[in-house]
């Protein structure tokens, strides 16, 4: 019969072996649970388009010039007392917007 340090001592060094057969959980090239918004990776692994129908409409219906201008007025009301005059604002034509979307 062992004694009890001697069980101890095996019992340790079957742990250990048995450990190096352990799964590679943390290095795993999927995603997991740990690697942050879960519900939303697997909405994105597991649903076949995921996206709402609009994310693919890229149409922006501004003037990229009255977005500068927007944009240097701020600037300049940031930076000091001087306020820049605005021009005559161009008018776009807006585009068409698809079927279901309401624009203003």
């Amino acid at each position: 019969m062992r004694s009890c340090s001697e069980q101890l001592a095996l019992a340790a060094i079957l742990s250990l072996l048995v450990a190096g057969c352990q799964d590679n959980l943390e290095r795993r090239d999927t995603i997991s649970l740990a690697a942050g918004d879960a519900i939303e990776a697997n909405k994105a692994i597991h649903i076949i388009d995921p996206w709402p129908a609009r994310s693919v409409d890229t149409r922006i219906p501004t003037s990229a010039r009255r977005v500068a201008d927007a944009i240097e007025r701020y600037e300049a009301r940031a930076n000091g007392p001087a306020v820049i005059a605005p021009g005559p604002l161009p008018l776009a034509p807006m585009p068409i917007a698809p079927t279901g979307v309401v624009t203003p």
